[in-house]
């Protein structure tokens, strides 16, 4: 009886998958999103539209698509008490979560320091073109 050698298999593939969109990355994620584009350009955010352009294109780029699913799958663990009992209630985050936040373009804080006409927009561009828009919660 003849034993098939490795060599007469392809490990893996089956067939030529052609019903498959491309994976949804390197993009313009602002310029993308039509509704967002015309809200920041309604508020007054405007002049602001070719560096949220740039930022949109960074926060698609496969690097960052690949941490923002590491920090989804390894969420925050809280430590409520040391190794000897005491109460310290410490969050620990994956290293992802700490490249993300040193990459991410857009500052968060920046509406709330210089409030203008262009509050909201700011804050919904921050949370759209961020890699995981799910999460963010916006304040009216």
């Amino acid at each position: 009886m003849h034993s098939p050698d490795a060599a007469d298999f392809r490990f893996g593939q089956t067939h030529e998958v052609t019903n498959q969109s491309p994976a949804l990355c390197d993009y313009d994620a602002f310029t993308a999103d039509a509704a967002l584009a015309a809200a920041v350009e309604r508020e007054g955010a405007g002049w602001h539209a070719g560096a949220l352009s740039r930022e949109g294109r960074a926060l698609t780029q496969p690097d960052v698509l690949a941490l923002a699913e590491l920090a989804n799958r390894h969420t925050p663990e809280l430590s409520t008490h040391s190794p000897r009992g005491e109460r310290i209630d410490a969050l620990q985050f994956h290293p992802a979560w700490h490249e993300l936040l040193r990459r991410l373009p857009v500052c968060p804080s920046k509406p709330m320091r210089a409030p203008g006409p262009w509050l909201r927009a700011a804050r919904a561009t921050f949370c759209t073109t961020s890699s995981n828009p799910a999460r963010c919660v916006l304040s009216r």
